[in-house]
Order: structure tokens, then sequence, then C-alpha cells
């Protein structure tokens, strides 16, 4: 990645002038820094938690084209969060994506401006609040332009995250701009340790075509330009877009 390109996404800010209610500690007031709420799957071997690899220097290393998407906050964020903190720690997801194509991916979130750890309190939130979910979605659209890559490979952790796309991003009059860009959108399992047994680990890497497993749950794609290459089963659909409708094509 270009490291003007990653200036920018370190510097920008989200609604300009409006601190948004994310913290712990309620009389803190920070702009709403687009670091706050992503991150890059390049990690320190020896402390998941250190984001101090994350800088321009390590440009070359970072894949804007490459994006997964989780739900939200779970919690109000601690006053000594960092930038590029959210999600780096997770130990599910550095196992899954160390040492493959995936290394160096971004990670955001959907919803940045609701913390919550119960993902159906989120999505009422998001049905129902019109201004934070039309802010919501706006910043999500910004942020991907902000990402510069020409062509994009999107993954949804999790069928909250799934519905909120489906429902609310493909709906939106600057989707059809951005999926031109968006190479393919599928969503894969949640790292969270709430998914029961070793549903993620056995899964996962199946549904990012990592490895070979007949019996893993593989979730029908989104979105995929027409005659693309991606990771495909036997019997699953390829959902693309033509003439502006939404269509299945059995593969």
């Amino acid at each position: 990645m270009d490291k003007q390109i990653f200036f920018k996404l370190q510097n920008h800010v989200f609604d300009k002038g409006n601190p948004w209610d994310i913290w712990e500690d309620k009389s803190i007031k920070r702009e709403n820094k687009l670091p706050y709420f992503s991150t890059w799957t390049i990690w320190n071997d020896n402390d998941l938690e250190d984001v101090s690899l994350i800088t321009s220097e390590n440009a070359d290393r970072l894949k804007p084209n490459i994006v997964f998407v989780a739900l939200n906050f779970s919690n109000p964020l601690r006053s000594d969060w960092k930038e590029w903190q959210n999600i780096h720690g997770i130990e599910r997801m550095y196992k899954l994506l160390y040492g493959t194509k995936f290394e160096g991916a971004y990670i955001t979130d959907i919803v940045k401006d609701f913390p919550c750890s119960k993902s159906y309190i989120v999505k009422k939130e998001i049905d129902t609040n019109k201004e934070r979910r039309d802010r919501n979605i706006e910043c999500f659209f910004e942020e991907m332009d902000l990402l510069g890559a020409a062509s994009i490979e999107m993954f949804l952790l999790g069928g909250i995250t799934e519905e909120i796309f489906k429902k609310y991003v493909m709906k939106h009059e600057k989707f059809t701009e951005f999926s031109k860009r968006l190479k393919n959108c599928r969503r894969i399992h949640h790292y969270s340790k709430e998914n029961r047994g070793d549903l993620f680990e056995r899964n996962a890497p199946a549904q990012l075509g990592l490895k070979s497993n007949t019996g893993a749950k593989i979730y029908e794609p989104l979105w995929s330009l027409p005659f693309d290459d991606i990771h495909s089963n036997e019997n699953i659909f390829e959902v693309f877009q033509k003439s502006g409708e939404i269509i299945d094509k059995i593969t």
C-alpha cells in the first residue's frame, strides 16, 4: 500500500466535530479517528496486542484489497485505547490468518458508534435508529473509498454483520458505484468465543479457501463480479448485479 494512503487513513476523522459516546469515561471527548475502529493483520508474534508494527514504514505489508468486516465494539473504550487496537489482539484471527495470503488485510467494524456486547441489540438499534444507521453506512463507504483499492475481497464476520450489509449497504445508492470495485463478498464465522466448541476453527479456514473440509459450512456469496475466480463449492450460488437488479446464478 502506498504510504500516502496510509497517512490519509491514519489521520481521517469520521463525523468531524461530533465526538461519539463510545468511551468508558464519559468525560472523554475525542475525535472519531479512523484508527480507533480498525486494524491491519500484521502482528508481533510475542505480543498480539502490540500495534507498533502498523506504521507507514510497513505500508508495503498492508493489503487494502482484502477487507474483513466485524460488527461493533463489545464494550466502551478504555481511556488508554490505542490506534489500530480494535480486534488486533484476537488470537483466533491471528491463528487463522498468520502466514496466509490474508496476512496484512484490513479489519473494521460496520457499526462504529454503538458499543454493546449483544449483537441482537446492535441489529435492533440499526434497524430502528435511522440517524445512527445512516451515519454508520456513510462512514463505511467513506472508509472503503479511503482504502484506495481498485478491487476488494470482502469477508463479513457473523450473521448480524451479513444482515446489516445486505439490508443497508447493498441497497444504498452508493453501492452501485462501490460494487464495481467489490470483487467478491461472503460471510465467514465470527471469531467470538460464544461460538460453540471449535466451530470457528473447523469452518473459517474452509470458508476462506485455506483448507479443504467437506463438512464445513460454506455460506453463499452475497456478491461476486461475473466470471470471478473466487473459491467455490458445488451447489452454491454466485450473486452478482446486472442491469441494476440482484439475481442468483447457480454455478
